[in-house]
């Protein structure tokens, strides 16, 4: 008995030596697992940082962009704006705008009733119209890219002085929409000026 007891006491000795070494090891995985849980937590911080600040720049590098560009044409579109001809008025609705050259825009002169229309346009509307197309057509050819297709910042900013001036979206698109990059066409969410 003596002999079974002393292996007994040995085994029992040996099992608790592994309990204690399995609880150990037990201990340092947990341990690995909450470090790499932090750096996790850390790398996705320092991502979403990253991310934040790529975000940022190209916001910026867009901005200056768009504003490079704008300042190259401004110059030359004012001025083809502001050509010493006499003030163009405008009659939409009742209401006639008139050129201001400062501001380079047409600007409400007298607010009026809106008319009984025929469905014909004015003369003087029909006028305005075509000089205010003939403007846009000499903007937007000078302001063609590489591709052969006009700037879509220049495109947008004349649609919606036309819209202002006349209402008509649809007009501007068909007449100059064909001149847009496919892929600004479709960035832009305009109605097709491509219809036939």
């Amino acid at each position: 008995m003596g002999r079974v007891k002393r292996l007994q006491d040995l085994a029992g000795t040996e099992v608790a030596n592994l309990l204690e070494e399995y609880k150990t090891k037990l201990g340092e995985v947990d341990k690995l697992v909450q470090f790499d849980r932090e750096d996790f937590s850390d790398n996705e911080r320092i991502n979403e940082a990253r991310l934040k600040y790529l975000l940022s720049e190209v916001e910026t590098s867009s901005a200056n962009a768009k504003a490079k560009k704008l300042a190259e044409v401004l110059p030359e579109y004012t001025a083809a704006r502001k050509s010493g001809e006499k003030p163009h008025t405008v009659e939409v609705g009742g209401s006639i705008y008139q050129w201001d050259p400062v501001a380079g825009a047409f600007k409400l002169a007298i607010k009026g009733a809106p008319k009984e229309s025929s469905g014909t346009e004015t003369e003087r509307t029909r006028l305005a119209r075509k000089d205010v197309m003939a403007r846009a057509t000499e903007v937007l050819n000078a302001n063609r890219g590489k591709d052969g297709h006009v700037d879509p910042g220049i495109y947008t900013a004349l649609r919606q002085e036309f819209i202002g001036l006349f209402g008509d979206a649809k007009a501007f698109d068909q007449a100059y929409g064909a001149q847009l990059n496919p892929a600004d066409y479709t960035n832009l969410k305009i109605g097709s000026g491509r219809e036939t």
